[in-house]
């Protein structure tokens, strides 16, 4: 929850170690409240001050309402130099203390092939390239942190390209099955809502309608999740997300353009290493650009930046068209059947159909055929048995926009540290023999380089969050993604995967 622009409250729900084994961070201070140890035995044990140990850093401070001396035992035990003062209220003593053991503090991962970096970014500058709805997003996560933020774009503007539309909705993914892809949507989502609250946000509802067998299936299992009822309901014939909706892309980039500090129109070609600064060069081999930390968000091109095989990225080619009613077609919400309909304006009978989404070959994706070819008749077509169908076929077309979107073969973005992926090979490279993760080093990182793409059609719903994610990471702030979910959005994950199976990158 964002508080004021920098101050963000983050809740654990659940058992407080399992919690605190999910978090990634570095915590200044601890208050240890609660039931006295007596009382609350499952809080009270040492997993919770060795998580306490890998959570802090040299010099973190924390004070408790016990005095207990298992409590003192276990923080001393855990590292934390322990005192006992005068108590508040009628309770005699308390204990404070600091940490003074730094070997309890290392913030490496039991999987250490998905590390997250060592050092982090404190020069309050930050460039990106890519003026997509995720620059546009980091730019705000790093603005609202108070750092100077650079985009670099090949257009004039934010959202051209992919995400060009003039609406997009926004909702939850839900599976028949409790996946992690699912809730990190799920997790997305509801992030999204708070941050375009006010900036565009219309959450009208979404209807998703049930008509083939295999989504009368997938509801059926939907249904046993008993999900609670503000996130779905089930309907005739339907599955109603009442807090789902779109947003108007247009209200988005006029709210949230002064979080760009500086807009660089360019085309970055090449990035290079030097002195401890990244240079990017354009086509014609100019330096363009120079900064300490860089961000690569520009979808495809993503790959064309990181020569790397951890962006295993794959082009999908899609088009939606703005149409113009005879009549008003009376939607409440954004319908759902395979395409979408958008209800922009039922008054001026204005709606958003989409999306296409066609398969692009590598080679052909940096000169894809932009031409309308049959994608009208094939979005229409998804409303072929609708009733709606006679007046949007009659409906005058008013725009299109066409683009390629980044999407990955596990459908979950990419987003985190770049690694070495020549270092990763050698350090790993008996990796399919099933060794112990304890032998293995922490992947090395390339400093100060990131990445965020891959985003698909999700792209509007999975920005806010994968933004402020990646801006936590760089300001070593407490992450707002378990570590669970941290892994399987981590870029490195394709070539572990290609390693594990014994196949060389």
């Amino acid at each position: 929850f964002n508080i004021t622009s920098d101050i963000t409250l983050t809740l654990l729900l659940g058992d407080v170690v399992e919690c605190f084994k999910q978090l990634y961070g570095k915590v200044d201070a601890w208050f240890l409240d609660g039931f006295a140890p007596s009382r609350n035995p499952e809080m009270w044990r040492a997993e919770l001050f060795q998580q306490m140990a890998r959570l802090s850093t040299k010099g973190t401070t924390f004070a408790t309402f016990s005095a207990a001396a298992m409590v003192k035992k276990g923080l001393s035990a855990a590292g934390f130099t322990v005192q006992k003062r005068s108590g508040f209220g009628q309770k005699r003593e308390m204990l404070v203390g600091c940490f003074q053991n730094p070997v309890f503090s290392t913030q490496t991962p039991k999987q250490p092939w998905h590390p997250l970096p060592s050092k982090t970014n404190n020069d309050n500058t930050i460039t990106i390239v890519g003026g997509g709805i995720a620059g546009l997003c980091l730019a705000k996560s790093f603005h609202q942190a108070s750092y100077q933020t650079t985009v670099i774009d090949q257009h004039a503007k934010p959202l051209q390209q992919a995400s060009g539309n003039g609406y997009a909705m926004i909702m939850p993914l839900i599976t028949a099955q409790k996946t992690p892809e699912a809730l990190f949507y799920l997790r997305a989502f509801e992030y999204a809502k708070q941050v375009y609250q006010s900036a565009g946000f219309q959450p009208i509802g979404v209807t998703e309608l049930i008509q083939s067998e295999a989504a009368q299936l997938r509801a059926k299992a939907i249904e046993q999740l008993s999900l609670p009822e503000q996130l779905l309901t089930e309907q005739t014939g339907a599955i109603h997300y009442p807090e789902a909706g779109y947003i108007d892309t247009h209200v988005l980039v006029k709210n949230w353009l002064a979080y760009i500090s500086h807009w660089l129109q360019g085309e970055v070609s090449t990035i290079n290493h030097n002195n401890d600064l990244w240079q990017l060069f354009n086509h014609q081999g100019q330096l363009i650009h120079e900064c300490k930390t860089l961000i690569i968000a520009s979808g495809m091109a993503s790959q064309t930046l990181i020569h790397s095989q951890q962006l295993q990225l794959t082009a999908k080619l899609g088009q939606t068209h703005q149409l113009k009613t005879a009549a008003s077609l009376e939607l409440d919400n954004v319908l759902l059947n395979q395409g979408y309909i958008i209800p922009v304006d039922n008054n001026a009978g204005h709606y958003l159909i989409g999306a296409t989404f066609d398969h692009v070959n590598q080679q052909d994706w940096l000169h894809p055929d932009f031409s309308d070819i049959d994608h009208l008749t094939r979005n229409l077509q998804h409303w072929a048995h609708s009733d709606l169908y006679e007046s949007l076929s009659h409906a005058k077309l008013h725009s299109s926009h066409t683009a390629l979107r980044a999407t990955t073969t596990d459908h979950l973005p990419i987003c985190g540290p770049v690694i070495d992926e020549k270092q990763f090979i050698h350090d790993y490279k008996d990796l399919h023999h099933g060794r112990h993760w304890r032998q293995y080093p922490k992947a090395a990182t390339i400093e100060n380089l990131y990445v965020l793409t891959g985003l698909g059609s999700r792209g509007f719903t999975s920005a806010p969050l994968l933004a402020d994610y990646l801006k936590s990471m760089i300001t070593g702030e407490p992450l707002p993604l378990e570590a669970d979910l941290c892994k399987i959005i981590h870029p490195n994950r394709f070539n572990y995967r290609q390693l594990k199976r014994a196949k060389k990158p």
